[in-house]
């Protein structure tokens, strides 16, 4: 699976120098699509069907990885899989070519979000949970994208601790912040008092306490804009038309990563109340792009920003705490300024290129061991053995 995190750090290995094969049912993000110049070879497979059946898909997809996969001739020297759902294929692939197998997890699949603990409620949380549970089994190395995801993983799926690492994501680099974001603002901070928010419009991500706050402030001269996609958009447009009659509020769809830079650059803050978090990949941009943050204290996000130094932190789903810290900046225009200012110099100190380099130095750790268990005493929670579509997977 090529999603944002994934993109970013295939092609700072790319920028490396290593040679990357990229295979994806799924497509690439945005960013990404410049991994079919050359750099890389890349299968994107279609016709998965409906997207509104996403156990259907994955298993279609892991069966057309899988014999993807056989096609090829190339020998890896480690397979890295990124999406839950490429899981059995990435086995697969690796026991073909006998090659070892990191498995990195990038979000909450495979636990209940909102607890944090394993779950199996529909078949596609069992699905997860089980893909889980057998990448954790089959992959040499298990890397999680903050400290607060390892700690999960090892406590609901006993990951063994030698087996298992921490990589941060990274936002935008030091060159692409000033080529996009120098001319449109970025040093301006509380000049219109324009909030941004930005991300996959689903409930878990907290757009509906970012819109409770902001109706709320007393200040007047405050705009709320609204980027992204995803199936609360109707939601979305509905305030927005509301909003006619009052506060201002806007939305301007799904972004490209420049449109993103723009938009944050002419932002005075950037809100992120999401109710869960793994790690946060739109705080670590918006961090970097000198953005003053103000975000829910969830997950991998406390790992990003400390309190008062380089943004925000407030009550988990609370509006009224995250409208007490708007109301807060707001009058205090210098500490927008300043908080952004930090998060700038801090985020620079880490980008793709850091994450890059410590994958190879997993990758060549691992490089010479055999395909197989990471601990070859743990067994599957159940004796059964799944099959896609007729493609073994153990």
């Amino acid at each position: 699976g090529i999603g944002a995190f994934a993109s970013n750090l295939v092609l700072a290995q790319i920028n490396r120098g290593e040679n990357v094969a990229v295979v994806t049912p799924w497509g690439m993000t945005e960013g990404s699509s410049t991994i079919h110049g050359g750099h890389c070879m890349a299968w994107p497979l279609d016709g998965l069907g409906d997207a509104r059946r996403p156990v259907s898909i994955a298993l279609d997809s892991c069966d057309m990885l899988y014999w993807s996969a056989r096609l090829t001739g190339s020998d890896e020297d480690v397979v890295v899989c990124h999406d839950i759902f490429s899981v059995p294929a990435a086995i697969s692939y690796a026991d073909l070519k006998q090659s070892p197998t990191i498995f990195m997890k990038h979000s909450y699949d495979g636990f209940s979000s909102r607890e944090g603990v394993a779950t199996q409620n529909s078949p596609t949380d069992a699905l997860k949970h089980r893909l889980t549970e057998l990448a954790v089994l089959r992959s040499n190395v298990t890397i999680s994208v903050s400290r607060y995801l390892f700690e999960l993983m090892q406590e609901h799926y006993s990951v063994p601790p030698g087996n298992h690492s921490v990589l941060h994501g990274a936002g935008f680099d030091k060159q692409t912040v000033e080529s996009w974001a120098g001319a449109t603002g970025l040093d301006e901070c509380g000049r219109h008092h324009r909030i941004v928010f930005a991300g996959r419009l689903k409930s878990n991500k907290g757009w509906d306490i970012a819109l409770e706050a902001v109706e709320g402030l007393g200040a007047t001269n405050v705009e709320l804009v609204i980027a992204g996609d995803g199936p609360d958009l109707p939601y979305i447009l509905a305030a927005v038309e509301r909003s006619r009659h009052g506060r201002k509020i806007s939305y301007v769809g799904h972004l490209g990563k420049q449109q993103l830079c723009s938009l944050y650059g002419s932002a005075s803050i950037c809100v992120c109340p999401s109710r869960e978090e793994a790690f946060g990949l739109a705080i670590a941009e918006a961090l970097s792009l000198g953005c003053c943050v103000v975000a829910a204290d969830v997950g991998g996000v406390g790992e990003q920003i400390e309190d008062g130094v380089n943004g925000i932190l407030v009550l988990p789903g609370s509006a009224a705490d995250l409208r007490r810290a708007l109301d807060d900046l707001i009058e205090n225009p210098n500490k927008i300024q300043l908080l952004g200012s930090a998060a700038r110099v801090r985020s620079s100190k880490h980008t793709w290129v850091d994450v890059a380099n410590g994958l190879s130095q997993v990758m060549h750790s691992i490089r010479r061991q055999p395909a197989g268990l990471a601990d070859p005493g743990r067994k599957l929670s159940t004796q059964e053995v799944p099959s896609l579509n007729g493609a073994e997977v153990l």
